[in-house]
């Protein structure tokens, strides 16, 4: 029926009616096709641009997940807000625990649990965007990344989109109408144009070519619009690329802040891990040895506190530059931690190269440095370590360059050490000590011995200084020079000292019940000790809880303790004189002896080393320096007391030169309870009367 009218029609309708239909159905397949591409491009563009955000922030939160870093990991995020698109994001562990989060609507899912298992439910819809990425190490899963981003940006492109090939389709209809198919020819050439310049744009991605076409009509509405559209695009590609440059400028600095020192610039220990794995595999394919050169600066923490952090900081620069500019072009140098260094070098079996460079930086570290107008003098101590074979682990050449590091500086400091069979059999006696005295005191393996004191005129006892003793199933009695320095560093001297100062003040109340006399009580404290910021409280309830006279407690420290010179070492100090506790220097003259802190300390006693007084008899030097230490007590009103006295030679000159007191195998050896009991029995005490 439809065709018999088409034959009456007039032949000027028919090719209307025909123009029409050709012209609706070609202007409805290419805007399918426009709309169609854009949505493709759209959404392409989209998970590009997440997945580039995703990589970036896989390869950047690597670090803060491994060490569960939850402030970097949240600012690695952070960047996320950058991207307008970004509703949220989410970062977990490989526990499925949440490490960092991004909203952008902070308030929408405030409070909501968020669990990496009902996220993986979500899937994208026409109105979101979902990612999820799982971080990896070494093909290992550690983490996983979710971000979801809203797809309102391309939803109104489209519609723009639409709208623009909505409103050309309208007018290439109208204009089909009314003009002939000659004009039509015309007319098409510039839809014509326009389509190679869209073709070529999709095919090549150049978004700054542009149309020529300068008409007025709908075409070149069109074609304006086009040029607009491009011009979007290609804003929108150098924002990103601005963008990503950004994000280069932020992953070189993070990489700089995971890898290297910011004081000295160096390369830090995370990168040292790294390296001595790697230096260790090359050197066995160039038939080398890897060479590991610990350094230690001497007595850095002496300038540290003198000078303030600020001045320790400039030196361990200036040490960094220094040790560098001494290295070979493979040479590499760490800053490890604190004041240590390591050098990771190729060496041959006899280790020349490392020898001649440890002895070139003792050489070099030992001349001054200038650091705020201040002349600053410091030492290094060096332990060398090398890799002997392919299947050397890392863990041994740490372990070893440790060792002779930690000998070097035992023998003196300032010098070098190579590791060797004795040094790695002091060094499992170091590990044992130090394993064992955790333990020593549960197993009821130490004793508190007491030496008496005596006044020198009256020949009486007024004290005993008490003693730790150590009875060590394995090795024996092990001497408090061997295990105090272990039991510092490890920190179980904290429990011990409490516990010796426990049982020296019991041992004080048992002597006071028994004989009715109070004998000052002398324990030594450490400086490991001191530096706890309760000390002063622990010795006072220790000393409330025997009931003993805090006057008869005297606490000993050695003079580098008082080095420190702090105001809250002073502060201490201050607290226990106040409660009534004695106060003495331990081993005076052999450390860093100063009138200062004679001056600012609240001292009551010098007590002489006993490497004096065994001179006084047979050294000149030695005798001059004893008197000078009596005479300079007795002046400053302190009491002085002789250690080691063993003669009684030295006992007469000490008492003919005002020496107040003394102890030493002259008056009795250490005593252990029960004998100090027996040896007080069989003194006379009827008169006898503790003098201070």
């Amino acid at each position: 029926m439809i065709a018999s009218r088409l034959h009456n029609l007039s032949i000027e309708i028919k090719l209307f009616l025909a123009q029409g239909v050709v012209t609706i159905s070609a202007l409805s397949v290419l805007l399918t096709i426009v709309l169609g591409y854009g949505y493709m491009s759209f959404r392409s563009d989209l998970t590009k641009d997440l997945d580039t955000q995703a990589n970036i922030i896989d390869h950047n939160s690597t670090a803060a997940i491994l060490f569960d870093d939850k402030k970097a990991a949240n600012e690695i995020l952070s960047s996320l807000s950058l991207m307008g698109s970004i509703n949220r994001a989410y970062l977990f562990n490989d526990e499925h625990m949440m490490l960092a989060r991004y909203e952008k609507d902070k308030a929408l899912h405030q409070g909501e649990p968020i669990r990496l298992s009902a996220l993986r439910k979500r899937s994208s819809t026409f109105k979101t965007h979902i990612l999820i990425k799982d971080i990896r190490l070494d093909n290992q899963i550690i983490g996983t990344l979710f971000i979801e981003a809203n797809l309102e940006k391309l939803n109104t492109r489209l519609s723009l989109l639409f709208l623009a090939g909505l409103v050309a389709a309208f007018s290439g209809l109208i204009i089909s109408f009314l003009i002939s198919i000659k004009i039509n020819k015309f007319l098409t050439q510039p839809i014509l144009t326009l389509t190679n310049l869209v073709a070529k744009v999709s095919s090549t991605h150049d978004y700054s070519v542009r149309s020529d076409l300068l008409t007025k009509d709908e075409i070149g509405r069109l074609a304006v619009g086009i040029n607009a559209m491009l011009s979007s695009i290609e804003l929108r590609d150098e924002q990103l690329e601005n963008e990503l440059a950004k994000q280069k400028l932020s992953e070189k600095a993070l990489d700089r802040l995971a890898y290297y020192d910011t004081v000295t610039q160096l390369p830090n220990r995370h990168y040292f891990n790294q390296r001595l794995s790697n230096k260790i595999a090359e050197a066995d394919k160039l038939n080398k040895t890897c060479c590991l050169m610990f350094i230690d600066l001497d007595d850095f923490k002496v300038i540290n506190d003198t000078y303030g952090h600020r001045v320790g900081d400039q030196l361990l620069a200036d040490v960094g530059s220094r040790i560098k500019e001494n290295l070979q072009a493979e040479d590499e140098v760490f800053r490890i931690g604190g004041d240590e260094f390591a050098i990771l070098l190729f060496d041959n079996k006899q280790f020349s190269h490392a020898r001649e460079l440890a002895s070139t930086l003792i050489r070099h570290c030992a001349e001054k440095f200038i650091v705020n107008n201040n002349d600053l003098f410091i030492g290094v101590s060096i332990g060398v370590s090398g890799s002997t074979h392919h299947n050397e682990e890392k863990l041994d050449l740490l372990r070893s360059a440790d060792s002779a590091m930690y000998r070097a500086k035992s023998e003196g400091k300032n010098n070098f050490k190579f590791f060797s069979k004795e040094i790695d059999d002091e060094a499992h006696f170091r590990n044992y000590l130090e394993t064992a005295l955790r333990g020593a005191l549960s197993r009821n393996e130490f004793e508190v011995y007491y030496q008496p004191i005596f006044h020198l005129k009256s020949e009486q006892m007024v004290g005993f200084e008490a003693l730790l003793r150590w009875h060590d199933p394995v090795y024996g009695d092990i001497s408090p020079t061997v295990f105090i320095p272990s039991a510092e560093r490890t920190g179980v001297i904290i429990s011990i000292g409490e516990w010796v100062l426990r049982q020296a003040c019991l041992q004080q109340k048992r002597i006071r019940d028994q004989f009715s006399i109070d004998l000052m009580m002398n324990v030594n404290l450490s400086g490991r000790q001191l530096r706890e910021s309760d000390v002063v409280h622990k010795i006072l309830d220790i000393v409330s809880e025997t009931n003993i006279d805090p006057t008869s407690l005297n606490i000993e420290l050695t003079e580098s303790v008082l080095m420190d010179n702090s105001q809250s070492t002073i502060n201490k100090f201050n607290d226990l004189r106040a409660a009534g506790v004695s106060i003495s220097i331990d081993d005076f003259g052999t450390g860093y002896s100063s009138l200062s802190y004679l001056k600012r300390f609240p001292i009551n006693t010098i007590k002489i080393d006993r490497s004096f007084v065994l001179d006084l008899t047979n050294n000149s030097e030695g005798q001059a320096i004893t008197l000078s230490i009596i005479a300079l007590a007795n002046t400053l009103k302190l009491t002085v007391v002789a250690e080691g006295v063993e003669t009684e030679e030295q006992k007469k000159i000490l008492k003919l030169n005002n020496c107040e007191k003394a102890q030493g195998f002259l008056f009795s050896k250490p005593l252990a309870a029960d004998e100090l009991h027996e040896f007080l029995e069989k003194s006379s005490f009827s008169t006898m009367r503790a003098q201070r």
